[in-house]
């Protein structure tokens, strides 16, 4: 009886795997899922070990370093794989930083899509929060990648060299790119204001439009508002960058547009 059991538990598939993790929720075992632990393959173990290891590094927020037996990486679904651009050595001044003083990049180069993305291809230059968010980490052969859904991109750019120009920046989406209007440097009495106490920005001109949400059947809905539309957004909204004019903008969504003055 035992052998027979051996052997017909050893056929393992899917659903055996899923009784058997059940099981554990419940705090129950059978003889039978005994056995599949125990005659799991080796290959298998290996697998989960490494899943879990993976899963442990992204929690806290570490780079995942792609075993060296693996050679190149190809996203699924609405994931795309960047190579983030090199950290910058130097202040826009020419003042040296030191390594943990660099900022981190914000643009990279798409190096793979995966089978359900629509806004950006492979070569193209893509701009993304500089909190990284939604950004997983990656390691492989010694480099290092960023693998992050289609939806964290907040746009494209002509060419990767060009991350320190926003005004140059094609939103993606329902994002919109605006041209921030300057705040005021005094107070009503005339009082110089410190950084600290300027009223945040929250009004602009539209300088690009995103192509606009995409629903479930992969069309995009335009936007209401255009290129030239004067604005008002949620102060708290985006990221303000720099243009190579020297001008404020903000990528925001359009969710995030209050109205139109």
């Amino acid at each position: 009886p035992i052998a027979s059991e051996d052997v017909r538990v050893r056929s393992i598939d899917r659903r055996d795997e899923i009784r058997v993790r059940m099981e554990a929720k419940r705090g129950t075992t059978t003889r039978a899922s005994r056995t599949v632990r125990r005659i799991a393959p080796p290959s298998r173990r290996r697998e989960r070990y490494e899943m879990r290891r993976i899963m442990a590094m992204a929690g806290r927020g570490e780079a995942v370093a792609i075993p060296s037996r693996f050679t190149q990486m190809k996203p699924e679904g609405g994931r795309i794989l960047v190579k983030p651009q090199e950290a910058a050595a130097t202040t826009r001044g020419g003042l040296l930083l030191p390594s943990d003083a660099a900022p981190r990049p914000t643009c990279g180069c798409v190096l793979s899509v995966g089978g359900g993305t629509s806004a950006v291809k492979d070569g193209q230059a893509v701009i993304y929060s500089k909190f990284g968010l939604g950004c997983l980490d990656v390691e492989l052969q010694g480099e290092s990648y960023l693998l992050m859904r289609e939806q964290d991109v907040m746009g494209t750019l002509p060419n990767v060299e060009d991350a320190d120009d926003a005004s140059k920046i094609e939103p993606t989406f329902d994002r919109v790119l605006v041209k921030v209007d300057p705040v005021s440097e005094t107070s009503s009495g005339g009082l110089v204001l410190p950084e600290s106490a300027k009223e945040k920005p929250s009004a602009g001109t539209v300088v690009r439009a995103g192509p606009g949400k995409e629903d479930e059947d992969g069309d995009f809905k335009p936007i209401n508002v255009a290129q030239g539309d004067r604005v008002m957004y949620f102060k708290y909204a985006g990221e303000i960058l720099k243009g190579a004019d020297g001008e404020d903008y903000v990528v925001v969504r359009e969710r995030d547009v209050l109205c139109k003055f």
